[in-house]
């Protein structure tokens, strides 16, 4: 056990001084970089790899696209303004499952007990 903690302990040192010694002055960043919605989360593959479905900042909420890799275009497939889609998951490959909540509810992260959603890819 003492052994895992020395790597766990080595490993941590080891990164930051990389992290230190790669930028000494690099600008710290601000709350407001901390703190806003990512540009993309909840990425997932499709099981053929052709589609990427990830969750994206849309209408001031967390909300679900897809995109086609193979010719790279992008379908915007909710647009909830009071909700976030908080979770997504491939059936197959042509058909998501996705569930709703709120990111900044007062309480913290709330999911809506509505049960999920379904979206599907319509192929030819």
């Amino acid at each position: 056990m003492n052994f895992v903690k020395n790597v766990v302990a080595f490993a941590f040192l080891a990164f930051t001084q990389a992290i230190n010694a790669q930028s000494p002055n690099a600008a710290l960043p601000t709350v407001e970089e901390l703190m806003r919605s990512p540009q993309l989360d909840q990425v997932r593959l499709s099981a053929s790899g052709r589609y990427m479905a990830a969750v994206a900042p849309l209408n001031g909420r967390m909300n679900l696209v897809v995109i086609d890799l193979q010719s790279r275009s992008s379908v915007q497939v909710s647009s909830f303004e009071d909700f976030d889609v908080l979770e997504t998951h491939w059936i197959g490959d042509a058909r998501l499952v996705f569930s709703l909540g709120q990111y900044d509810a007062p309480t913290g992260l709330t999911p809506w007990r509505a049960g999920a959603c379904l979206w599907w890819i319509a192929t030819a």
